[in-house]
Protein backbone atom coordinates (compact mmCIF):
# COMPACT_ATOMS: atom_id res chain seq x y z
CA UNK A 1 0.00 0.00 0.00
CA UNK A 2 0.84 3.66 0.04
CA UNK A 3 2.59 5.87 2.84
CA UNK A 4 -0.51 7.35 4.50
CA UNK A 5 0.51 11.01 4.45
CA UNK A 6 -0.97 9.79 1.10
CA UNK A 7 -3.98 9.20 2.23
CA UNK A 8 -4.78 11.98 4.73
CA UNK A 9 -4.05 14.16 1.48
CA UNK A 10 -6.31 12.64 -0.49
CA UNK A 11 -10.11 13.38 -0.81
CA UNK A 12 -11.81 11.85 1.72
CA UNK A 13 -14.42 10.98 -0.68
CA UNK A 14 -12.18 9.51 -2.73
CA UNK A 15 -11.01 6.62 -0.39
CA UNK A 16 -11.84 3.30 -0.52
CA UNK A 17 -12.76 0.74 1.43
CA UNK A 18 -9.15 -0.73 1.32
CA UNK A 19 -7.53 2.86 2.24
CA UNK A 20 -9.38 3.53 5.39
CA UNK A 21 -8.52 -0.36 6.52
CA UNK A 22 -4.76 0.82 5.67
CA UNK A 23 -5.30 3.60 7.88
CA UNK A 24 -6.68 1.82 10.86
CA UNK A 25 -3.86 -0.78 10.86
CA UNK A 26 -1.67 2.17 11.17
CA UNK A 27 -3.74 3.83 14.04
CA UNK A 28 -4.10 0.27 16.13
CA UNK A 29 -0.35 -0.56 15.67
CA UNK A 30 1.10 2.87 16.92
CA UNK A 31 -1.34 2.09 19.90
CA UNK A 32 -0.37 -1.04 20.85
CA UNK A 33 3.29 0.80 20.45
CA UNK A 34 1.73 3.46 23.36
CA UNK A 35 0.42 0.93 25.30
CA UNK A 36 3.71 -1.06 25.83
CA UNK A 37 5.51 2.16 26.25
CA UNK A 38 3.45 3.16 29.13
CA UNK A 39 4.12 0.57 31.16
CA UNK A 40 8.01 0.23 31.07
CA UNK A 41 8.36 4.20 31.39
CA UNK A 42 9.51 5.41 34.69
CA UNK A 43 11.01 4.07 37.50
CA UNK A 44 8.46 1.94 40.13
CA UNK A 45 10.68 2.91 43.16
CA UNK A 46 8.87 4.72 45.63
CA UNK A 47 10.06 8.25 46.63
CA UNK A 48 11.02 7.85 50.48
CA UNK A 49 12.53 10.64 51.56
CA UNK A 50 10.26 13.29 53.33
CA UNK A 51 10.20 17.29 52.49
CA UNK A 52 10.67 19.55 55.49
CA UNK A 53 8.42 21.65 56.49
CA UNK A 54 8.58 25.23 55.87
CA UNK A 55 6.96 27.24 58.25
CA UNK A 56 8.34 30.44 57.68
CA UNK A 57 9.89 32.28 54.24
CA UNK A 58 12.37 34.09 56.06
CA UNK A 59 13.89 30.52 56.86
CA UNK A 60 13.83 29.70 53.12
CA UNK A 61 14.97 32.92 51.30
CA UNK A 62 16.90 33.93 54.17
CA UNK A 63 18.71 37.60 53.94
CA UNK A 64 18.08 39.12 50.14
Amino acid sequence: MSDIGDFFTMDPQKLVRENIDEIIKVYRAARQQFVLGVTSAGSTKKVTAKQPKITNLDDLLGDL
